[in-house]
């Protein structure tokens, strides 16, 4: 009987993930089940009774979490991100001049919802590197972004559509804030659409922890080993992560 192996992942990690997954479990009679979603909402999954192996979530603050509650052992970092802006078709903003378009009254911003998910939690950090700025942005902002994903009562992306094209193409928001990789993956999908990197003093990056859940065996253990390790490398790189090697959980 082959090895099994479940893992809750952050949704921005289900391309790569699934790929390295898929591979892995090939090369190794290994049979990889995936569960993706909103880190926060995951690990509230955990806590009411689900029991995965692996908990790779897009900050260390979730993992850590259940490790205080003892269903997890220590997270370990082992990739990063960076926050960006996809503007809807048509809209045009520099790095120079994207806290003018912000904070522009005709100009509508989506963000994820913090707390249930740690892209939410990135922007509000945007927010605040942006008060720094300009006295009074993060109150601004904060209120005037629309929390449109990462909670159970927003809208799904019809079956296979990218949720962050699909709502720019609407366009849902003028501008969202979320991960570069989200970007990425919306741009393929939507041409029309830009991006804008954040500026070095308004970057947010983003840090994403892999634990193991109590109880987890050999078999995940391995895997996770895996995800952790130099091979891998190259295709969290293709997918648009920074891998951060030299780290094991």
């Amino acid at each position: 009987m082959s090895a099994r192996v479940s893992i809750h992942a952050a949704g921005s990690l289900k391309a790569v993930v699934g790929e390295i997954a898929h591979a892995y479990g090939a090369a190794n009679g290994t049979q990889i089940t995936t569960r993706f979603g909103a880190s926060g909402l995951l690990r509230q999954r955990i806590e009411a009774g689900q029991r995965p192996d692996l908990f790779f979530s897009a900050d260390l603050h979730h993992p850590r979490q259940l490790q205080e509650a003892g269903l997890a052992g220590p997270p370990h970092a082992i990739l990063s991100n960076t926050l960006c802006l996809i503007l809807r078709a048509g809209l045009k903003v520099e790095p120079d001049t994207l806290l003018d378009a912000l904070l522009a009254r005709d100009v509508t911003i989506g963000m994820s919802t913090p707390g249930d998910d740690p892209s939410g939690d990135y922007a509000l950090e945007f927010f605040r590197r942006c008060d720094a700025l300009r006295p009074g942005s993060f109150d601004s902002l904060s209120v005037k972004a629309r929390r449109l994903t990462g909670s159970v009562d927003k809208p799904k992306a019809p079956g296979g559509r990218n949720l962050y094209g699909w709502l720019m193409a609407k366009p849902a928001a003028d501008i969202f804030v979320t991960y570069r990789t989200n970007a990425t993956i919306a741009l393929q999908e939507e041409p029309s659409l830009g991006v804008v990197d954040l500026p070095e003093n308004l970057a947010v990056g983003a840090t994403y922890g892999l634990a193991l859940l109590d109880g987890a065996g050999d078999a995940a253990k391995r895997f996770a080993d895996h995800l952790s390790s130099d091979s891998v490398g190259d295709i969290f790189a293709r997918h648009g992560f920074t891998h951060l090697t030299g780290t094991r959980p």
